[in-house]
Formats: C-alpha cells, structure tokens, sequence
C-alpha cells in the first residue's frame, strides 16, 4: 500500500527506494522469491519515471545479489533495460504483458504497462 500512496503523489524515487528496502528485507529472512520482485519492481518504477541512469545502477547493484542474478525477474529487467535503451516500444509492451510483470504488485504491474507509452 504504501508504494501506492508514493505512486499517486508521483514520488517515484521513493517508491522505489521503499522497494529496494522491502527486497533488502525480505532477503535477509531468507525469502526466495520477493527480494527478487522487489528489485524488479524498483526497476520498472525507475523506468517509468524516466530515470535511466537510475535504474541502470538499481540493476547492477541488485545484480551483485546472487539470489537476484540468477533469478528471471534479473532477465526481465535485463530485457526491460534493453528495450528501453532501444527505444523499442514492441518490446516494451511484451516484457510488460509478461507472466513475470504480471505477478507484481499491480501498482507496478500497471506502471508497466504504461511506461512503453510514455517513451
């Protein structure tokens, strides 16, 4: 909920942050798979906010968590950075479509889905 409350008010970069804690935490319970949608989550959430250099450095300091390295949500955003490195507003669209996006929170499934508009 509250990255919901932060989303409505606009405050990406807090959203963001309050995921990568929420990852942050989660690993350290030894959670197997939320760490990992977090990370992702504080990804798509960078993007959206048009903060490429944001979420490119959120992907690489994730990427040094091995859970998250070795996870496809680290594929995904892989791919998501790709794309919008690209500009390819197909691909976007499909990775945001996806089954990995899809199990997100639907606040940031949603941001998804529209960040390939906003490009």
């Amino acid at each position: 909920m509250f990255v919901l409350g932060m989303v409505l008010i606009h405050r990406y970069i807090d959203a963001a942050y309050s995921l990568l804690i929420l990852g942050l935490a989660t690993d350290k319970c030894n959670a197997t798979n939320s760490p990992s949608m977090a990370y992702l989550s504080a990804i798509i959430v960078y993007l959206y906010a048009h903060d490429f250099q944001q979420a490119e450095k959120c992907y690489n300091d994730c990427s040094q968590i091995e859970a998250f390295l070795k996870s496809d949500h680290n594929y995904c955003a892989s791919k998501f950075l790709a794309a919008y490195t690209n500009g390819d507003v197909d691909e976007i669209k499909n990775i945001a479509q996806s089954k990995i996006v899809s199990h997100l929170d639907h606040v940031v499934s949603g941001l998804a889905c529209i960040t390939y508009i906003k490009i």
